[in-house]
């Protein structure tokens, strides 16, 4: 298991957009894999996110990464910000209109 495996496989969960993720990979060795994810779990632990094995069969591993609960509380807020930015920008292209000016403001009578 890779740094790059990570990354492929649990790119929202690195972003944040999603809390937690499963995948599974292949192993020769099960001394190998804890200290693979000791090691990246080294590198993650400081960004807020974990990653555990859940199951280990003969040659499989069932890995499980996911966001620290107070990492979360953090981010969550900036995510979201993101989103609806992206969006108001994909609104104001369609319909080519800004959304800091109001389109309708006082021409008609409420």
């Amino acid at each position: 298991m890779s740094d790059e495996m990570i990354v492929r496989y649990c790119s929202p969960t690195l972003a944040n957009i999603k809390t937690a993720n499963l995948f599974s990979c292949l192993y020769s060795s099960k001394q190998m894999v804890i200290h693979e994810i000791r090691s990246i779990n080294q590198k993650l632990v400081p960004k807020g996110i974990r990653v555990l094995p859940v199951h280990m069969s003969k040659h499989r591993v069932l890995i499980y990464p996911f966001t620290d609960q107070e990492y979360r509380k953090i981010v969550s807020p900036m995510v979201m910000y993101a989103i609806t930015e992206r969006l108001s920008c994909h609104l104001e292209k369609e319909r080519n209109h800004p959304l800091t000016t109001r389109r309708y403001y006082r021409q008609m009578e409420y």
